[in-house]
């Protein structure tokens, strides 16, 4: 038996969640006019509350909104975030390729939901994808951000490099593993391990210079 139980992290992320947004909503308020970009910062801490919201109501709600939805909204609030951050540094760039990923991660879910059901699947490509952006938003903060501004980010690119990691090791362990519940609130250990390492750090990277 875990000694984190997966639900009871959820709930601790949606009321965590909820008070980040109103937070975020505060710092929007008063500071909108000031930095560009932390728009898109409020957009991704609301769809993260709503996504981590849908998954904690699963067995209320249907597959497609607590499974598709929530971490389509997990993903696609990831590639707004990295958006906010290259606003705000003043470094924008194309994203058909983030656009793209998402796709692909929508449909790959949808496969590993309904025709291929098996939640390793869908925790590596959930994993892969949040890989996929948290790199970028590491390679941002370590490289494309001017050299004058290298010190102040470099505490957040520390901070996304870690993701990376975490995501990394999620990846190995769902793709070495043996046995897998199709219940995702009944998983091991390492998975709400995981869940943890992610809320400790999600809610607390992301400062306005001052």
């Amino acid at each position: 038996m875990a000694f984190i139980d997966i639900r009871t992290v959820f709930i601790v992320y949606v009321l965590t969640g909820a008070l980040c947004a109103i937070v975020m909503a505060s710092l929007w308020r008063h500071n909108r006019e000031r930095f560009r970009g932390i728009s898109l910062w409020l957009i991704y801490f609301i769809l993260q509350f709503i996504a981590f919201l849908l998954i904690a109501l699963r067995a209320l709600v249907p597959d497609f909104a607590s499974i598709i939805l929530a971490n389509t909204l997990i993903i696609g609030s990831t590639v707004i975030l990295y958006i906010g951050l290259e606003r705000f540094l003043d470094k924008k760039s194309a994203q058909w390729h983030n656009y793209l990923m998402v796709s692909i991660f929508t449909i790959a879910h949808v496969y590993f939901t309904y025709i291929e059901p098996k939640l390793s699947l869908r925790n590596i490509n959930l994993s892969l994808c949040l890989l996929f952006i948290f790199s970028q938003c590491a390679w941002l903060m370590f490289y494309r951000v001017e050299p004058k501004m290298r010190p102040s980010s470099r505490a957040t690119g520390i901070v996304f490099v870690m993701f990376c990691l975490v995501s990394l090791g999620r990846i190995v362990y769902n793709s070495l593993k043996s046995t897998v519940t199709a219940d995702f609130f009944k998983q091991g250990f390492y998975d709400a391990l995981v869940l943890v390492i992610y809320m400790a750090v999600s809610y607390t990277h992301l400062t306005l210079p001052t």
